[in-house]
């Protein structure tokens, strides 16, 4: 059972690394003054300075947190109720879409919609209730910590978007279904 986990935690691990990467590439193309995000490789067909991105704020998280005692679970409570979050906004905007363009192409369905979605955005609420209730039980400052850090990032993502002209042209991927 051990080596099974370890292979899901790995894929997981793996799927994590690829699709952050990727959204740190989507907001270069989306903000100039994060152009530098934007950029892919051409040999490696990556978006390699995200990939590097990502990498320094994980080795800065594990700094930051992982030093103490009980290093991995202070990242676990740092983590945790954003990831979940943002899970749940993910499933929420399946009926977010649905209202705003209801017309709209869907090339792929969601079978039992609205309740696979409707039963994913209950079990995220409840996995962000639980890592809060933790957090507060155990009285750790990670989870206040990490909603400040969210709230910092929110803020500077409005004031980008209030300076921004758009898109980068040019800057797109060899292969942008792929990415």
């Amino acid at each position: 059972i051990a080596l099974i986990i370890c292979v899901s935690v790995l894929g997981s691990m793996n799927g994590q690394i690829l699709t952050g990467a990727r959204v740190y590439y989507a907001i270069g193309r989306d903000h100039p003054i994060l152009s530098p995000l934007a950029h892919w490789h051409p040999k490696r067909n990556t978006p390699i300075r995200s990939l590097l991105i990502q990498a320094a704020i994980s080795l800065a998280l594990i700094a930051a947190l992982g030093q103490y005692e009980n290093g991995f679970i202070n990242l676990l409570n740092f983590t945790t109720p954003i990831f979940w979050t943002f899970f749940g906004l993910v499933g929420f905007s399946l009926f977010v879409l649905r209202i705003r363009e209801p017309d709209r192409d869907r090339p792929y369905r969601v079978h039992l919609f609205p309740l696979v979605p409707l039963i994913f955005c209950a079990s995220c609420a409840f996995m962000i209730y639980s890592s809060v209730s933790y957090a507060v039980e155990h009285r750790t400052y990670e989870a206040v910590l990490a909603i400040a850090v969210l709230v910092i990032g929110l803020a500077v993502s409005l004031f980008l978007r209030s300076c921004s002209g758009g898109p980068i042209p040019g800057e797109t991927p060899a292969k942008e279904t792929d990415a």
